[in-house]
């Protein structure tokens, strides 16, 4: 399911919001476009059902994607910027077992 949304994320989303999910240096933000961060609080703090429907009807600039994705593959990308969101805001708990892994 997390290897499907990542497929379909770097096809539909890479693009503008970059494969590490910031925005930061995209095609789109050189051509002067504000992308949104999805490691943001902004992002961060909607609920899943909420970036599904940004995904399925597209927000501001944003086009919706429902004439590309089914709903289970929309569902797809919502756990993967959940784990793109997850990689960046680590535990404290998941930061001591990264750093004894490192030992």
């Amino acid at each position: 399911f997390l290897t499907s949304g990542q497929n379909k994320y770097n096809i539909y989303c890479a693009a503008c919001h970059t494969k590490t999910g910031n925005g930061t240096k995209s095609i789109i933000t050189q051509n002067g476009w504000v992308v949104s961060n999805l490691l943001e609080d902004t992002t961060y703090n909607r609920s899943n059902k909420e970036i599904y429907d940004i995904i399925k009807y597209g927000i501001r600039s944003m086009p919706g994607y429902d004439n590309k994705l089914n709903s289970k593959e929309i569902w797809q990308v919502v756990l993967y910027v959940r784990a793109l969101q997850k990689m960046d805001r680590p535990t404290k708990s998941e930061l001591r077992q990264l750093n004894r892994g490192n030992q």
